[in-house]
C-alpha cells in the first residue's frame, strides 16, 4: 500500500515537473525571441547583463527540474547514487544563486555563507564520488 502510494506519489511529482519544464521553456523562447527581434539596424548583437541574467535563471531552473526528474524516477534504487544526484541539484541551485545574487546590496555575511555552502557541498559530492567505487574519477 505505502509504496503503490509512493509510486504514484512520485508519478505525480515527475508530471508536474514536467509541466513546469515546458512553461520554463516556453518563456525562455519568449524573451529569445523579444529579445532577438528589439535589436535595431545598426546594433550589436550582445544581450544586456540583465538580460543574460534573466536567461541563466530560466536555464538554471530548467535543469534543476531535469535533474529532479533524475532523482524521483524509481529507476535507481541505489542510495548513494541518489545522495549524488541530490548534492549535485544542491550545487546547480547554489551556481542559479550566485548568479542572481546582487553582490552589491549583499551582505558579507550572506555572501561567505553562500561560498561555506557550495564548498561543504562540493566536498561530500567530491568525497561521495571518490567513495563510491563506480569506477568513475571524480
Amino acid at each position: 500500500m505505502i509504496q503503490s502510494l509512493k509510486k504514484y506519489t512520485q508519478y505525480f511529482l515527475i508530471g508536474v515537473l514536467i509541466v513546469f519544464i515546458a512553461g520554463e521553456v516556453f518563456e525562455l523562447i519568449v524573451h529569445l525571441f523579444r529579445m532577438i527581434t528589439s535589436i535595431e539596424d545598426g546594433e550589436r548583437f550582445i544581450f544586456s547583463r540583465e538580460e543574460n541574467s534573466v536567461l541563466l535563471v530560466i536555464f538554471f531552473s530548467i535543469v534543476i527540474a531535469l535533474e529532479l526528474i533524475d532523482t524521483l524516477l524509481p529507476i535507481n534504487d541505489d542510495e548513494l547514487d541518489k545522495v549524488k544526484l541530490i548534492l549535485l541539484v544542491s550545487l546547480i541551485a547554489l551556481g542559479r544563486k550566485f548568479i542572481t545574487v546582487d553582490f552589491k546590496h549583499t551582505d558579507d555575511l550572506q555572501i561567505l555563507g553562500l561560498a561555506a555552502l557550495t564548498i561543504a557541498i562540493a566536498g561530500a559530492y567530491y568525497i561521495l564520488k571518490k567513495s563510491g567505487g563506480d569506477g568513475e574519477k571524480p
